[in-house]
């Protein structure tokens, strides 16, 4: 998202990589493997909110809960 940004402001020239299409190939890979939740058109456990930069502090976990969300911490 900003990799125009960041090549505008550079001092001299350079060439950024742009982790985008990794990123959303590691997602795909890891939504593959999670497990289903729906059976019979019914959720058979909250939906995930998944977290890759560590787990979330109690608050944000708390609230995420109250808005039927599990929070899954992923090491990526």
């Amino acid at each position: 998202l900003l990799v125009g940004t960041m090549t505008r402001v550079a001092p001299w020239p350079v060439n950024f990589v742009d982790p985008a299409p990794a990123i959303a190939r590691r997602l795909v890979d890891v939504l593959a493997s999670a497990p289903a939740r729906i059976v019979e058109g019914q959720a058979t456990d909250p939906a995930p909110a998944y977290f890759t930069g560590g787990a979330p502090g109690k608050a944000l976990a708390a609230a995420l809960a109250r808005l039927d969300l599990a929070t899954v911490t992923l090491e990526l």
